[in-house]
């Protein structure tokens, strides 16, 4: 019984890990796009659209747990032009998300009202992509961070497990 506990404890770190490790990849990707948005071109745009969107979305599983909780995210469209040609965005940074704060999404939307004026910062690679707040946001961060420490959590669970101090490790003699 108790090396079935040390495998399955082995096995869960070790699923932390790959998570967590997947995670911090792709919030490190994510964070080094924040940061070269920092140094994009900009130019003026317009914006044409400026609303808070919600939605509802289930959290939980199963019938008896499951919820319905309301979100809200700033949605702000805006036009700009780069070397003649248009082009239409909704990007307000790098990572956008929605949160169950209302009032979020509505300072967003107070800060970039219908027919504003906008410096709008665009990729040159690629000025499709566009965004109103460039750089690193706590998003980023918190990808970033949040991945590593899962993938640490992990490694301390499957390491300390196979050295007999996890989990699955008992003092109780047999």
């Amino acid at each position: 019984m108790e090396s079935k506990k040390r495998v399955i404890a082995t096995v869960v770190g070790v699923i932390f890990v790959g998570v967590g490790v997947g995670l911090a990849l792709y919030g490190k990707s994510e964070y080094q796009k924040a940061r070269a948005s920092a140094d994009w071109p900009s130019v003026q745009g317009e914006v044409t659209e400026s609303r808070v969107h919600s939605y509802r979305k289930s959290t939980g599983t199963g019938t008896s747990h499951s919820r319905r909780k309301r979100y809200y995210e700033a949605h702000i469209e805006y036009q700009y032009a780069v070397d003649g040609r248009s082009y239409t965005s909704d990007g307000i940074g790098m990572m956008n998300g929605s949160s169950t704060n209302r009032s979020r999404a509505e300072r967003i939307v107070r800060r970039y009202p219908k027919r504003k004026t906008v410096t709008v910062f665009y990729d040159p690679a690629r000025p499709e992509i566009a965004v109103l707040e460039p750089g690193v946001s706590t998003g980023n961060c918190f990808l970033l961070g949040g991945g590593a420490l899962f993938a640490l959590v992990g490694l301390i669970v499957a390491v300390g497990d196979l050295l007999g101090i996890g989990a699955g490790a008992t003092d109780a003699p047999a």
